[in-house]
C-alpha cells in the first residue's frame, strides 16, 4: 500500500502541471477545490444560481482548455477567478439593456431554509437580507466585485490586485471602503429606516 502524498493533499501549482501532461485526476481535484468558492463568488454577483452555476461551469471549461497560459507562479484560484471575472463582465455587457437587481436568491434562501418556527423570525430575516442586499448593490461594483471576492472567494489581496488589474494598496481600500458602507448601513434600525422612508 502506498503511504505517500494523494493527489488531494497536492498543491495547486503541481496538479495544474499533472493536468497539462493529461492527468484528469489532477484536473477532477483541481476543480472539487475551487468550484464551489468560485460559484458562490459569481452567485453573490449576479445573485441568479442558474447564471452563476453556467458562468461557473464556462470558467473550468475554459481553464481545463487553456492549461499552456497558466503561468508559473501564480495562483491557481486567482488565475481561475481572473477567467470567472472576464466571463462575469461579458455576461453584463451582454445584458446591459436589462437591470439587474442581483442577490435576489438570498431572499429566497431565508424563505427555503426557514429554520424558525416562528413567522415573524423569518419576516425579519428577510427583511435583513434584503437591506443587506440593497447595501451590497447601492456600492461601486469594483468596491462590492473586491469585497465579494475576499469574504466569497476566500482570496488575497494580492490575487484580487491581479484580477482587477489594480494595486494591492488599492485592493485593501477598496474591501476596507465596502466593508465600511456596508457596516454603516446595517447600524440603521427598523424605526431608523421607517423614519428615513
Amino acid at each position: 500500500m502506498d503511504n505517500g502524498p494523494t493527489k488531494s493533499d497536492t498543491p495547486d501549482a503541481l496538479l495544474v502541471g499533472m493536468a497539462r501532461e493529461g492527468d484528469r485526476a489532477a484536473w477532477g481535484v483541481l476543480a472539487a477545490r475551487h468550484y464551489e468558492a468560485l460559484f458562490r463568488w459569481l452567485w453573490r454577483m449576479c445573485g441568479r444560481h442558474e447564471v452563476a452555476e453556467d458562468l461557473a461551469q464556462d470558467a473550468f471549461l475554459r481553464a481545463s482548455t487553456r492549461l499552456e497560459l497558466f503561468r508559473e507562479g501564480t495562483h491557481f484560484r486567482a488565475w481561475l477567478f481572473r477567467i470567472g471575472h472576464n466571463l462575469w463582465a461579458n455576461h453584463c455587457r451582454s445584458m446591459a439593456r436589462r437591470k439587474t437587481t442581483g442577490l435576489d436568491a438570498a431572499a429566497d434562501m431565508a424563505e427555503m431554509s426557514a429554520v424558525a418556527d416562528d413567522p415573524s423570525v423569518l419576516l425579519g430575516q428577510r427583511e435583513e437580507i434584503k437591506r443587506l442586499k440593497e447595501r451590497l448593490q447601492d456600492l461601486p461594483g469594483d468596491w462590492r466585485e473586491a469585497l465579494l471576492m475576499r469574504a466569497e472567494g476566500e482570496l488575497s489581496f494580492k490575487e484580487i490586485a491581479e484580477i482587477q488589474g489594480i494595486t494591492e494598496e488599492t485592493a485593501r481600500w477598496r474591501v476596507f471602503k465596502a466593508r465600511q458602507r456596508v457596516n454603516q448601513g446595517s447600524q440603521d434600525t427598523p424605526a431608523k429606516l421607517e423614519k428615513k422612508g
